[in-house]
């Protein structure tokens, strides 16, 4: 039952995703490409003021590159799944400049980038885990795409979980994408998991989210969620 609610999940996500963008209404619009042009130049005006006026997070600036990012000695066992796939002259793009290799969205700004960078960075620092490979090192090796996949975890203790995934049809920016989303579930006091998946192979993605449900299913001890009233996002 799980497998065929998950495959269903992402089959139709990803139909969504091609025929139109994804919109979050919160309050600070965190992306919204369904806006009419007059809301849509208010946004990106309001989006290049901040990104001026906000320099620094608690670890990262708006100045951090996405060199800076991949090679953050902190994240090197998951940095190639924060951000899009990138050529080497995107490597020097800042982290206020993150729309230029995000096309298909709107309003990410420095704020948004560095919270997310600036949480992960913390739990690093705790030593909390919150990276959990779901295939082998066996089963990697054999096939080198599944180093693209994984499961990052924020949560509490015994409260349902909301399994999140995210856009990957053209791109997938776990950073914009997922982990902010995660962070807002968590402090309404559910669980949250981000997927990261094969892009671009509707089947693939479909095997690595059952994977990762069953992922999930068999570890509800370890991760201390409910078995109840999960959902997928």
């Amino acid at each position: 039952m799980w497998e065929l609610i998950a495959i269903s999940i992402y089959l139709a996500s990803s139909l969504l995703s091609v025929s139109s963008a994804a919109t979050m209404q919160n309050e600070s619009h965190y992306y919204n490409m369904l806006l009419d042009d007059d809301s849509s130049a208010e946004l990106k005006s309001n989006r290049e003021a901040e990104n001026i006026s906000f320099n620094v997070g608690n670890y990262f600036s708006s100045k951090n590159t996405i060199k800076d990012l991949l090679e953050c000695k902190e994240f090197s066992s998951f940095a190639n799944l924060l951000v899009p796939e990138t050529d080497k002259k995107d490597l020097n793009v800042h982290l206020n400049e993150f729309q230029r290799i995000m096309p298909y969205h709107s309003n990410v700004t420095a704020r948004h980038t560095t919270e997310a960078l600036d949480y992960l960075y913390e739990e690093v620092k705790k030593g909390n885990q919150f990276y959990y490979p779901i295939y082998t090192p066996k089963h990697i090796k054999e096939k080198e795409e599944l180093k693209d996949t994984g499961l990052f975890f924020r949560g509490k203790k015994k409260a349902p979980f909301a399994l999140i995934l995210l856009g990957g049809y053209s791109y997938k920016s776990l950073i914009h994408e997922g982990f902010l989303l995660a962070l807002k579930i968590s402090r309404a006091g559910y669980n949250a998991f981000v997927l990261s998946y094969r892009q671009k192979k509707v089947l693939s993605g479909s095997q690595d989210l059952v994977k990762a449900v069953n992922y999930i299913k068999n570890n509800f001890s370890m991760f201390g969620v409910s078995k109840e009233d999960y959902s997928l996002w």
